[in-house]
């Protein structure tokens, strides 16, 4: 479906769990399970003003391989930015490519 070099952006793929922290009780972090290889295209950008203050959020399109391990639950880490997954879609229900629509930031 797609040609060798179409998946070439490097993106983390993380899950949220608990983490021990300094008082010896449990904070909420993420734990990265593995590199995925993917095409990211922004979709749409907005601006909202939230807590006095100018905030930013894309919206991006992201395909990748197929992994039926993939929840709405993970986000992907491409460099510096979190994308908070919304939306994961088999195309065309072959479990060769997924569709993932993810957004920046906004908190999950």
């Amino acid at each position: 479906m797609f040609g060798i070099g179409t998946y070439r952006q490097r993106l983390y793929l993380q899950q949220e769990n608990a983490v021990a922290d300094t008082g010896g009780g449990n904070a909420l972090g993420w734990t990265t399970l593995r590199i995925v290889w993917a095409s990211v295209e922004p979709l749409r950008g907005s601006e909202n003003i939230q807590a006095g203050g100018l905030t930013g959020n894309t919206v991006y399109r992201i395909r990748m391989r197929y992994d039926a391990d993939i929840t709405s639950a993970m986000r992907l880490v491409l460099g510096t930015r979190a994308l908070n997954i919304r939306s994961i879609l088999n195309v065309q229900q072959r479990s060769r490519v997924l569709e993932i629509i993810a957004q920046e930031g906004v908190a999950t």
